[in-house]
């Protein structure tokens, strides 16, 4: 009986092997290789959206802090209408008195002009720290500190995505490679079955054996039937992390880089 297995197995493999290449069509399209697919997992990602989002505010702030030890210039500028004017004051010649011929003033001398109805006021204010015990120093690299870790956790989500991305396509590689010799050996069933069914009329083989092989069959059918299942989980979480709809339809480069 055993002999009679391993002839089966043997005409199995051997048929397989003569079909194996006969796949479902593609579908047509661009192909989205790993890149192109790391690209739009980033782009779907909500929690690294918010990563990215953290070490950019985290850079800003350090880039504020860093300007606080630069100088800065302020500027202010205002005007008022005067609807009383003050007047300016003036001196004639001698009203202050004289000495001898020497008259104080001289002449009219003009100390304030008369102030007009518009007052304009401008000014400039140069800011400058030169000494924050060391507090300007601690902020900043409080600030380094906090860029470091947001960048950190940026980098090790995407390159935890970027692994996610390729486990999945080496895995659906994987799965479409044995689907497909499954599926040979599924094609090939019913002639298989035939041969034996002609064996056991002919009484070179025993309805035991005709059994065993419709048995074999149902395992190679529950086989395909679990591996598509598996490999849907794979399309769906793909599906999940890119955005892509029916992952079933869309085309996929398997070939993964090795690095």
């Amino acid at each position: 009986m055993r002999k009679i297995q391993k002839t089966l197995i043997i005409l199995l493999a051997l048929m397989s092997f003569s079909l194996y290449g006969q796949t479902i069509g593609q579908t047509q399209g661009e192909p989205y290789d790993q890149e192109a697919l790391f690209s739009l997992a980033l782009n779907n990602s909500g929690e690294l959206g918010i990563l990215s989002s953290r070490a950019e505010q985290a850079r800003q702030e350090t880039a504020q802090t860093r300007a606080a030890r630069l100088p800065t210039l302020s500027a202010s500028a205002s005007y008022s209408f005067l609807g009383l004017p003050p007047k300016g004051v003036t001196l004639e010649a001698g009203e202050l008195g004289a000495i001898g011929p020497l008259l104080l003033p001289a002449e009219e001398t003009v100390f304030l002009e008369d102030t007009g109805n518009h007052y304009f006021k401008t000014g400039l204010v140069l800011t400058q720290s030169l000494y924050t015990w060391g507090k300007l120093n601690g902020a900043i690299e409080a600030a380094r500190g906090a860029e470091r870790i947001g960048d950190a956790a940026l980098t090790g989500g995407e390159r935890k995505l970027k692994t996610e991305i390729k486990t999945l396509l080496t895995t659906l590689s994987l799965l479409r490679d044995m689907d497909i010799d499954l599926q040979s050996q599924e094609d090939i069933v019913p002639s298989l079955v035939k041969i034996v069914e002609e064996s056991v009329d002919q009484g070179f083989l025993l309805k035991k054996d005709l059994l065993e092989v419709k048995i074999l069959t149902q395992q190679v059918i529950t086989a395909r039937l679990q591996l598509n299942h598996r490999q849907q989980i794979v399309l769906n979480r793909l599906s999940h992390l890119t955005g892509l709809a029916n992952m079933s339809r869309v085309p996929l480069d398997l070939t993964v880089p090795l690095q």
